[in-house]
């Protein structure tokens, strides 16, 4: 989101500085190219407006922080998660970096002697995304009735069919470490290109809203140019204003 920041920065700043010299297209006073009055003008009605709005965008800001702070409260927390799947771009990144997470830690732990259900219970819990830990939780409860590792990866509904043939090949051949291993690094480079897609989005999102806004720039400084053109060529001519 730097664009469109950097976009609405630059313009209001340019607009502080550029509005007081160009009194026959923007309206001002005729002597406002003097540096006097160009000065009091830039102090005392441009860079107070300025000022004034960059102090509503940092509210803005401010006002989504809280936001964001209140979608991770418990209450709101499932919501949120939930909705963020639904997301494309950014729902696959959360679903990779959850699965990547939880893959690794089981590993480890497996790789360290851990009991299989203790594993998957530490291992769960690295899953950010509520949603995503709870249908790991529900694979959990299976396994403490005396369900398998590979049936605990079926019933999630979560892996690829390869991860779980992978699995379950390993569970027969007592080679678990290494299927998780080669789940890991799959689930690894998913992570990966899931943040490359994200980033991709989020560049598309913020250059298309610098264009928006530009194209609306450029739109409204054609419009006040001509305007002003013609009140100064025609200054007893009526010119219908935009709005």
């Amino acid at each position: 989101m730097w664009l469109p920041k950097l976009l609405a920065t630059q313009g209001l700043y340019v607009v502080a500085v550029a509005l007081p010299l160009m009194p026959s297209l923007f309206g001002a006073a005729k002597d406002a190219a003097d540096s006097a009055t160009y000065i009091k003008a830039f102090l005392s009605l441009y860079m107070p407006r300025v000022l004034l709005l960059l102090a509503l965008a940092f509210g803005i800001q401010m006002f989504i922080k809280y936001l964001n702070g209140q979608a991770r409260l418990p209450q709101y927390r499932r919501f949120r998660d939930t909705m963020s799947l639904k997301i494309p771009a950014f729902g696959n990144l959360q679903r990779a970096a959850a699965l990547s997470a939880f893959v690794r830690m089981l590993r480890r732990l497996y790789h360290a002697g851990v009991a299989p259900i203790e594993a998957w219970e530490c291992a769960m819990n690295t899953a950010d995304n509520v949603v995503l830990r709870e249908r790991l939780g529900q694979s959990y409860l299976m396994m403490q009735k005396g369900a398998s590792l590979s049936d605990a990866f079926s019933a999630t509904g979560l892996f690829d069919n390869q991860i779980e043939n992978l699995v379950i090949t390993g569970q027969q051949s007592g080679e678990v470490v290494e299927s998780l291993d080669k789940a890991a690094d799959h689930y690894q480079e998913q992570l990966q290109a899931a943040a490359v897609r994200a980033r991709r989005v989020m560049f598309s999102m913020g250059l298309t809203t610098m264009l928006i806004l530009g194209g609306a720039a450029v739109c409204w400084l054609t419009y006040s140019e001509y305007q002003g053109m013609f009140k100064y060529a025609f200054p007893e001519d009526g010119f219908l204003p935009l709005f």
